[in-house]
C-alpha cells in the first residue's frame, strides 16, 4: 500500500515520501486514504 500511496499522493521520489511521512498530517492522511499504520523507512 506504500508503493499505491507514492505513487497517488504523486512524490517526485522515494526520498521525499520518506522526509514527509514523519510529519503528524501526512501520517494520518496515508491512515486515512490507504490504511498505512507504519509506513516503511529507507533503514
Amino acid at each position: 500500500m506504500s508503493g499505491l500511496a507514492l505513487f497517488g499522493l504523486k512524490y517526485p521520489s522515494l526520498l521525499q515520501f520518506d522526509k514527509d511521512r514523519q510529519s503528524e498530517t501526512r501520517q494520518a492522511n496515508l491512515g486515512a486514504l490507504y490504511g498505512i499504520q507504519h509506513p516503511p523507512c529507507d533503514t
